[in-house]
């Protein structure tokens, strides 16, 4: 069973969560100066593989990347 804590944990960024929306999960990332979040819109977190998560969560990290520099 897949947990929003598995899921960071795999991802391994220290600013990054992941919380369930209604109908959707979405990651926030914030480093103290600034925030963004990404929306996934699927109904469960075991609707995703791991690794599906896990590119997820780069993808989004990597456009924070390209926004925030």
């Amino acid at each position: 069973m897949l947990t929003a804590k598995k899921i960071i944990k795999a991802i391994g960024n220290p600013y990054l969560n992941l919380y369930r929306g209604k109908g959707y999960q979405y990651f926030t990332y914030y480093d103290g100066s600034y925030y963004e979040d990404y929306s996934v819109y699927i109904n469960r977190i075991n609707d995703y593989s791991l690794d599906q998560w896990v590119a997820e969560g780069k993808d989004f990290l990597n456009k924070i990347k390209t926004e925030k520099y």
